[in-house]
């Protein structure tokens, strides 16, 4: 979901929330046991609701993805290092356990390919991922893999396995 389209729901939900609070407003009135300003103090009341719920909707959500990003994490770290332990290049392991993977940090590492294949430099793509998903182990471990590519230091193993497949 992208920033607008949140922000599309944001106002959607504040509508509804509007419309029920001047809906129970509008019964009460009707009923004999309200006033036009409690009819206002409803309906902004159901705005300001229809809001939070909407945040805290977002707010579940977000927890339940690092949740999941959180699971997939010590899988894709493995295969990593059994890809780059059989000799191949980051670029090239990240390549395949973002193809193999089904989960959301799997789906982020297929961006990273992407982005990475479209020119972007691979440390840029992995610091922005750690930016986006801001997950502190998934840092750590992204930022050992920046490190090691800024510097030059090996990440795969210098005897190549051949007919070996992560």
């Amino acid at each position: 979901m992208t920033v607008e389209v949140w922000r599309v729901r944001v106002v959607e939900f504040g509508l509804l929330g509007a419309l029920a609070g001047a809906g129970i407003g509008g019964a009460s009135i009707a009923l004999g046991r309200g006033s036009v300003p409690a009819l206002f103090v409803l309906t902004v009341l159901g705005a300001a609701s229809g809001v939070l719920v909407r945040r805290q909707m977002l707010v579940r959500a977000a927890k339940a993805r690092t949740a999941l990003v959180l699971d997939e994490l010590p899988v894709v770290c493995e295969l990593l290092a059994i890809c780059l332990t059989a000799g191949e290049g980051l670029s090239e392991a990240l390549s395949r356990v973002a193809a193999r993977g089904t989960g959301p940090l799997s789906h982020e590492l297929r961006h990273v390919q992407r982005a990475a294949s479209l020119g972007v430099p691979l440390t840029d793509a992995l610091a922005e991922l750690t930016e986006k998903l801001d997950v502190a182990p998934l840092s750590r471990s992204l930022d050992h893999l920046i490190a090691g590519l800024e510097r030059g230091t090996p990440l795969r193993s210098e005897e190549r396995r051949v007919g070996k497949e992560c």
